[in-house]
């Protein structure tokens, strides 16, 4: 299933460096399918990370930092990578105070994001929240959506691999694992994840809890 994925993103970009290359098209048309080509190169290197990060978790002794990550600048490179890529078909809010930081991984923290994002994507997102709070000695994360949801029964089985909500699905490109590697990622930062939504068509929210980091010296 994974070589078909990359094998058919790889098709795609190849079609339209074919139809670039005779150079006939219209400057907005050109644009166009350029934007096409970066967000499947962007999905393709997304699969492939996921693929790493699947090997990697399954190696005990393999350790991921516990540094001091600022939340809100990560949040909001985020979102604006993710809008360059995606355009105007999606809405990123952040709720998120300037001086909250977790203990954690940035690059798995930015992995993380990615696959909750994608997932509500898949599921017809176009407004999402990056909020995040403090309670006591932790900080929750929440990835919020207004995309189809899921029958809240199903939420503990939705972290399994090759596990997809019964909501319909606009896209379904992936390898079915990023919710999985996820909850890896998530528990080796010594954190916890979980999804809820209040049926099917009523959006959904994926939180992650963090510990809290102390704040900066400077």
């Amino acid at each position: 299933m994974t070589q078909r994925c990359a094998q058919s993103g790889g098709s795609r970009i190849k079609a339209v460096l074919d139809t670039l290359k005779d150079g006939r098209m219209p400057a907005d048309q050109q644009t166009l399918l350029v934007t096409m080509a970066l967000r499947e190169a962007e999905r393709e290197e997304h699969l492939i990370q996921n693929l790493l990060l699947a090997q990697r978790l399954r190696l005990p002794n393999q350790q991921f930092a516990r540094e001091r990550v600022a939340l809100r600048p990560l949040l909001e490179r985020f979102a604006a990578h993710r809008t360059e890529i995606l355009g105007e078909s999606v809405t990123f809010a952040i709720e998120c105070p300037a001086e909250m930081a977790v203990t954690g991984d940035a690059t798995a923290g930015w992995t993380v994001l990615e696959n909750l994002v994608d997932n509500a994507l898949k599921y017809g997102a176009k407004t999402i929240a990056l909020a995040a709070r403090a309670t006591a000695e932790r900080v929750t994360l929440e990835v919020r959506d207004d995309g189809s949801g899921f029958d809240p029964a199903s939420a503990a089985g939705l972290f399994e691999p090759f596990v997809r909500s019964q909501g319909p699905q606009v896209g379904k490109h992936g390898t079915g694992l990023g919710l999985s590697i996820s909850r890896g990622l998530v528990e080796r930062m010594g954190g916890t994840i979980a999804a809820r939504s209040g049926g099917v068509g009523m959006g959904a929210t994926l939180s992650v809890v963090l510990r809290s980091a102390e704040p900066s010296a400077s």
